[in-house]
């Protein structure tokens, strides 16, 4: 029975994701029952890059909860691009990063993720971080501390102290 009654939101959302490569977060159902009949109302939230993930020749987006969907056309400009050796990684350990990010108030235009470290490229600074999945709890703060830093290869690796490059 192809019933709008029985309609869920998961269902939905499969539905959709499946057809849209995952762009849809999530998908809120409403059912009125009137004299007149069932209105259903559904409202979707669609996923809202930050950043684009350079995959070969192509990209891929990815969002604040570290999920990677398609690229589309007239995307946002001024994107963060991302490269990595490893997409799971990736998208496991980047809603930490993004967050620390945000909360540091710093802008970054390239992140590059790497075995044995995180490069973050900031206007002329480049700042060297721990592999992503051991950035300290405390990055924000850490990120915080070099503002005043405008150019230099920054090197947060280390608890004790900030290594500055000119």
């Amino acid at each position: 029975d192809g019933s709008v009654l029985r309609l869920k939101e998961d269902q939905i959302l499969r539905v959709l994701n499946e057809r849209t490569g995952g762009r849809v977060k999530k998908v809120f159902l409403a059912r009125e029952v009137t004299l007149k009949g069932v209105s259903v109302k559904i409202r979707i939230e669609e996923r809202v890059p930050v950043a684009k993930l350079k995959t070969g020749n192509t990209f891929l987006f990815i969002d604040r909860d570290g999920v990677t969907f398609p690229a589309y056309a007239n995307h946002p400009k001024g994107l963060v691009e991302i490269t990595t050796y490893d997409l799971e990684v990736l998208e496991a350990n980047f809603p930490r990063l993004y967050s620390q990010i945000e909360k540091a108030g710093i802008r970054v235009s390239k992140i590059r993720v790497l075995k044995d470290k995180t490069v973050l490229i900031s206007g002329r600074r480049t700042l060297i971080l721990p592999p992503i999945e051991l950035l300290p709890d405390n990055l924000a703060e850490r990120l915080s501390m070099i503002y005043n830093f405008e150019e230099g290869k920054i090197d947060l690796r280390f608890d004790r102290f900030i290594l500055v490059r000119n």
